[in-house]
């Protein structure tokens, strides 16, 4: 990283961090009960992570006693992240103390937090440059304190903070608008789509009675279980018949519930296995249009088996569906069974007390609502409409975040390295 002094505005001084704050070390103190719970606010870089510029509370409190077992700093402290990662900033709106972790700034003089919390935030890699530790990384307090900065004088670092206060606000305005965008985009896919699984057209979906977790069919549908519907479950290999070792790279695909990903089978070419294993666990190979199920972890995970992924294994933590009955469309089934409806069925019905686990029974009693194949085709290809209007907007959307977030950070950077001269007023 190149030396900030470079890109001063030319009237400024560069000067180390150590001339205009004092550095305070953070600590934790003992497990004791009588350190914890208190009104004292306690920050660690996880409360700094939220990125927000001022902070007045924090995840975990320690108590009177506790405060004594680390150093405090007073209200208006700038609190920088040294570990894990390095470089969160946020200025502390209340006396407060810090993990070891962060470090606090604790002014010297008469100085504008805000001018100083910008400019951490635009050097940030600067920061992580200075950055030392073979088993994990992190930004000792000499280094921090012998770190380079700009000083401009005091009517500038407000001029400068007021203007990029004032900017990005506006910025983060619409950077909020456009994922308020894309999350009512999604809840509208996802509504539709519901209704369209739960009643075959667009509209609100009643709720279910008491007891059910799906609502009363429509006309022509059929309530029934999945065992009813020509549905044979599978469960993957044992862990026996398949261990850590037997894994290859570039061999046969193994899906397993991390392999689930929005939807669709997502590889993973570093754990896979020879031919010589995969004829082994013949019985476990995918055929198109077999569902792949994630029995652990989270509930509702599934992908379709398409040409791509035909001869593919399912792994030890997934179950296989495949369905004898030619009035049932799997691609129907397998966005039935991500419903909010049925992973409630799911998180309520599984076993384990570690993590959530299914078994073939829990899949096979599974409540589902069975349209006519003429149907489930039509809410299939509706969905998938749905779904491609979606991917139109989406990467839209995202991409213009993207470039707001890049515009804050020029911005940011350019005003507190004298790049932007926001200090004059109108000509």
């Amino acid at each position: 990283m190149s030396d900030p002094a470079s890109r001063a505005g030319s009237q400024w001084s560069v000067t180390q961090v150590r001339r205009l704050f004092r550095v305070i070390n953070g600590g934790t103190p003992t497990a004791e009960p009588e350190n914890w719970d208190g009104d004292h606010v306690w920050f660690t870089p996880e409360d700094l992570g939220a990125g927000r510029m001022y902070l007045s509370g924090s995840r975990r409190r320690l108590s009177r006693l506790g405060l004594r077992r680390t150093a405090g700093v007073p209200a208006g402290s700038l609190v920088v992240s040294t570990r894990a990662p390095i470089g969160y900033v946020a200025i502390s709106r209340v006396p407060a103390s810090t993990n070891q972790g962060c470090r606090s700034l604790v002014p010297l003089g008469d100085v504008d937090e805000r001018f100083f919390y910008y400019q951490f935030l635009a050097r940030r890699p600067y920061l992580e440059s200075l950055g030392q530790g073979s088993t994990f990384h992190e930004l000792s307090s000499d280094a921090l304190a012998s770190a380079l900065i700009h000083d401009p004088p005091r009517r500038a670092q407000t001029a400068i903070a007021d203007f990029l206060d004032a900017e990005t606000a506006q910025i983060k305005a619409l950077i909020e608008k456009r994922l308020r965008m894309l999350e009512l985009l999604h809840v509208r896919m996802v509504g539709q789509s519901t209704a369209l699984l739960l009643r075959g057209a667009d509209g609100e979906v009643p709720d279910a009675p008491a007891g059910r977790f799906l609502p009363d069919p429509p006309p022509g549908w059929v309530a029934t279980q999945l065992r009813h519907l020509g549905c044979e479950v599978q469960t993957g290999p044992f862990g026996s018949q398949l261990h850590a070792e037997d894994y290859v790279e570039n061999g046969c695909p193994v899906v397993n519930p991390a392999n689930l990903v929005k939807g669709r089978i997502t590889p993973d070419w570093s754990t896979t296995v020879s031919e010589g294993k995969k004829r082994e666990l013949e019985r476990h190979t995918l055929r198109q249009g077999d569902i792949v199920f994630g029995r652990r972890g989270e509930m509702g995970r599934a992908g379709l088996v398409g040409d791509t992924e035909a001869g593919w294994l399912c792994g030890t933590g997934s179950l296989r569906l495949r369905f004898r009955n030619q009035a049932t469309d799997p691609g129907y089934i397998k966005l039935l069974l991500e419903t909010a409806s049925l992973r409630a069925y799911f998180s309520i019905s599984s076993v384990g007390s570690t993590m959530e686990n299914l078994n073939a029974e829990i899949l096979l009693a599974a409540p589902v609502l069975h349209p006519p194949l003429w149907q489930q085709y039509e809410i299939v290809g509706r969905i998938r409409d749905l779904k491609s209007e979606s991917l139109e907007v989406v990467p839209r959307l995202t991409r213009q975040i993207a470039l707001l977030r890049e515009r804050r950070q020029a911005l940011i950077t350019a005003a507190v390295t004298g790049e932007l001269d926001v200090t004059r007023g109108p000509a």
